[in-house]
């Protein structure tokens, strides 16, 4: 399943109501808030804090997010700044709440490993995880996927793939290219310890 991602928001004011002064100071407040929204939901997960507190604290944010959106359609200085004002109040008392009810932002675990081209490939729990991840990389190119995607991409291409047949079969296995000539460490093991008797005549018969 794909990760959810945040798409930009776009802001298109009626052309008629716009004067430099004016669209300047509604940015303004649009992007203040679309910072607020940003950071909650890379500290709580997206979409995830609206789910996690109670339904008349969620009616009014939902609420909030309408009177919102109706007033980026009217452009109005005065509306703008008032309903501005009310959408950053509106996620801090989602914030406050949740941590009242005993929730906590994410805190996602990963299993991280760097692929040859330097991307770093990061094994998480939850979509929320991955995106978390992948938002905080600070530089990093990293592919966050989660375990239930590796599951599905092993279903589709793994089984087809020798080495990760073998790796299937045989867990913890070294897979590696053999030079001619080369005996590997773990076949000189095999060598010292197996019984010439055993592999001869079977376990049974070979081993006291």
């Amino acid at each position: 399943m794909a990760k959810p991602k945040p798409k930009p928001m776009s802001y298109v004011a009626p052309a008629a109501l716009v004067t430099p002064q004016s669209y300047d100071q509604c940015m303004t407040v649009v992007i203040g808030v679309d910072q607020v929204a940003s950071a909650m939901e890379t500290r709580w997960g997206i979409r995830r804090l609206p789910l996690i507190v109670s339904d008349d604290t969620r009616l009014r944010f939902r609420s909030a997010c309408i009177l919102w959106s109706a007033a980026i359609q009217r452009w109005q200085i005065s509306e703008i700044t008032r309903v501005g004002s009310m959408m950053r109040r509106a996620w801090a008392t989602l914030e406050a709440e949740a941590i009242s009810l005993g929730h906590g932002p994410i805190d996602p675990r990963s299993l991280e490993t760097a692929l040859p081209d330097g991307t770093v490939l990061a094994i998480v729990d939850s979509p929320d995880d991955a995106h978390h991840i992948a938002r905080t990389a600070a530089g990093r190119h990293v592919i966050a996927l989660t375990v239930d995607e590796v599951g599905r991409l092993y279903q589709k291409y793994g089984r087809a793939d020798i080495q990760t047949a073998i790796l299937a079969t045989f867990p913890g296995a070294a897979v590696a290219a053999k030079r001619e000539g080369e005996m590997s460490s773990s076949a000189a093991h095999d060598w010292v310890t197996s019984s010439v008797m055993a592999e001869l005549l079977g376990d049974d018969l070979g081993r006291e």
